[in-house]
């Protein structure tokens, strides 16, 4: 008999934690599922951990080459047999209940397509630093995708712990692949595609632990992104298909999106002089009637003002410093 649900693990050099993550899968009261191991060319002790395994659920598929890490997700997509699939991340661990969880949710509801859960975030020594949450609001109810759309265009945030999903592998079939072109957002179009194949549900229960490695990741990325954040472009896309007009606030947030680009460029150590005349690019476009209320627009202007002068690398460096602050404190 096959099983009903399929666990990918997604993997690439993981020797530094894939014995956590693959002892916790092994370990689920649910019992029911295959493990599939997608080794993406690993050239570090990879291979060796997984060797060890005498598990009969667990199987792995090897390439030849590395792929990449969207290819490999894509791979995923196809790997198994289960009606039920999940892709895990190679560095994190799961609760023991995370499959038997939300496969009841998906039995329950035949509607939902997707079940997600909320997560305790740890740190690389696998201490548990906080916690990872939803909205409440969005939580233990079946959810529609224009809910979801419309919660993502007011916040600009996903409410989805992505590692935390198993879907229907039928909603994949809907969906199709994961799209290279929105880079690191890509998991942001897939939910809003699976959400729309049906219903979407988040569970209040947490039951994963996600590993953030080097604790900093969301705000490296915000204070270092140099082109629009592609967030944007895939609401867009999404409003543009739904036939749902964007909010003033949203284009006035996008808009904002240019002045962050350009406080990333200029606050690098080495800014060109090309460099200099695209974050003045970015600021001009930044300056848009929409954000008359922004509390935001005085930065903009600053930035315009100070750009021009030769002065736009200092302030764009107090300015990233002290959001680094604000995220520490």
């Amino acid at each position: 008999m096959d099983p009903l649900v399929t666990v990918c693990v997604l993997v690439h050099n993981g020797e530094a934690f894939l014995k956590d993550a693959l002892d916790s899968l092994l370990a689920q009261t649910y019992t029911n599922f295959e493990l599939i191991i997608l080794d993406n060319h690993s050239t570090d002790g990879t291979q060796e951990i997984y060797k060890k395994y005498n598990d009969t659920r667990l199987r792995v598929i090897r390439h030849k080459k590395n792929i990449g890490p969207f290819e490999n997700l894509n791979q995923a997509i196809i790997a198994g047999k289960g009606d039920y699939l999940a892709i895990f991340h190679d560095d994190d661990t799961y609760e023991p209940t995370i499959l038997a969880e939300h496969v009841s949710i998906l039995e329950a509801h035949p509607d939902v397509m997707c079940v997600y859960s909320q997560a305790y975030a740890l740190d690389a020594s696998g201490a548990r630093t906080g916690e990872q949450n939803s909205p409440p609001e969005l939580l233990d109810r079946e959810l529609s995708y224009g809910e979801v759309l419309k919660h993502i265009v007011k916040t600009q945030q996903s409410p989805f712990i992505t590692p935390s999903l198993l879907a229907r592998r039928a909603a994949f079939r809907t969906t199709g692949k994961f799209e290279k072109k929105y880079g690191m957002a890509l998991d942001v179009d897939m939910h809003l595609k699976l959400t729309k194949a049906g219903k979407t549900w988040i569970s209040s229960e947490r039951l994963m632990n996600y590993r953030h490695s080097d604790g900093q990741y969301s705000i490296n990325y915000s204070t270092t992104y140099e082109e629009p954040n592609v967030l944007f472009s895939i609401l867009d896309d999404h409003l543009f298909a739904a036939g749902m007009s964007p909010s003033r606030s949203y284009e006035a947030h996008r808009d904002w999106d240019y002045s962050i680009c350009a406080i990333n460029i200029l606050a690098k150590d080495d800014v060109s002089s090309e460099d200099k005349k695209k974050a003045r690019q970015y600021l001009r476009k930044s300056l848009t009637f929409r954000r008359l209320l922004d509390p935001f627009l005085p930065i903009t202007v600053a930035m315009c003002v100070l750009a021009h002068l030769g002065l736009g690398t200092w302030l764009a460096t107090k300015i990233n410093k002290r959001r680094w602050e604000r995220h520490l404190q």
